[in-house]
């Protein structure tokens, strides 16, 4: 019965490292903001294809690089991180039924995002794995765009990496479900 009355005492060390723990994973997890879709004006769809590599960004208040870091609904449309060597998963990807869905595996979120009026995208890879005895990093230049989307129509974005090349593509998609690479958009950085 002793045993019992001292072990709260005894565990209590243990807890404390595990709530150290969890507000270190909620700091590390919570430093990239997700993005917010208009709730007013005229929209357009987005499909934005990622992976536990690519991060796709948009800032619907912003129209110049200086604009982002104080655009409040700007932020991740979705996002994985590895912490500690555990993968954390801050939301789950968001689909608004856009057509011509993809039969693939590949991972997406469909988003509303402002139309008629210009706003930034951002695409960024960077991947690390174990090879051998070496962390490994590849990654391509952060690319973010000014881009201008017609109302209720259907677009989609993604980043990938082929062999020694880094792709980045803005496109719409067409009335067959093709896909029309977008030329009227800014690079910005």
């Amino acid at each position: 019965m002793r045993f019992f009355q001292y072990l709260p005492l005894t565990i209590m060390p243990f807890m404390g490292g595990c709530i150290a723990m969890e507000s270190v994973h909620n700091v590390i997890a919570n430093t990239k903001s997700k993005y917010q879709e208009p709730t007013t004006g005229e929209t357009a769809n987005l499909r934005a294809f990622y992976s536990d590599a690519s991060r796709v960004n948009i800032y619907p208040n912003s129209k110049k690089l200086a604009d982002i870091r104080n655009d409040k609904n700007g932020g991740s449309v979705a996002t994985k991180r590895f912490n500690s060597g555990l993968m954390s998963i801050d939301y789950e990807a968001k689909i608004i039924g856009m057509p011509f869905t993809p039969s693939n595996q590949r991972i997406f979120a469909e988003y509303k995002v402002p139309a008629g009026r210009p706003f930034i995208i951002s695409l960024h890879y960077s991947y690390s794995e174990l090879q051998g005895n070496v962390n490994v990093t590849t990654s391509c230049r952060k690319r973010i765009y000014k881009v201008n989307f017609e109302a209720n129509k259907n677009y989609g974005t993604y980043i990938r990496k082929d062999n020694r090349r880094c792709i980045y593509q803005i496109f719409e998609y067409q009335l067959d479900g093709s896909e029309k690479p977008l030329t009227n958009i800014e690079l910005i950085k």
